[in-house]
């Protein structure tokens, strides 16, 4: 048996129990927001699933405006204003996905110039509709 509940400021010690035990090799967020504590009978928690607000980034670009040279440079300085304004909103973290035709030249670009991580975890999206 299981109960769900949502979180409780006593569940950290739980979090970081949990989470040690795995030995995940990335830090806790700091602030997480929506989150399900599973607890057993014993009312202790044995999963926590939580959330943290992250943007995901979209980017559309004209092919036939101006050279590649000058398009790559109005995408730095995009890439910076939109940091910029996601920050005086509090956001801390976007992502953009790459088709994979063109992922591994541009996301090495995305990488060396514009500061992007590639993880090395898989990602898998879902929907609340």
């Amino acid at each position: 048996m299981y109960r769900l509940r949502g979180w409780q400021p006593t569940d950290e010690p739980y979090l970081k129990a949990i989470h040690e035990k795995r030995g995940y090799k990335f830090d806790i967020p700091d602030e997480l927001a929506e989150c399900v504590v599973v607890e057993d009978e014993a009312g202790i928690p044995r999963q926590i699933l939580g959330t943290r607000v992250i943007r995901e980034a979209y980017v559309w670009v004209d092919p036939d405006w101006a050279t590649p040279h000058w398009r790559w440079h109005a995408l730095k300085d995009g890439t910076d204003r939109l940091r910029a304004y996601l920050a005086s909103k509090g956001i801390t973290d976007f992502f953009v996905s790459v088709p994979p035709q063109i992922a591994k030249s541009f996301g090495r670009r995305l990488v060396k110039s514009l500061g992007f991580v590639k993880h090395q975890w898989e990602c898998f999206t879902s929907t609340t509709r």
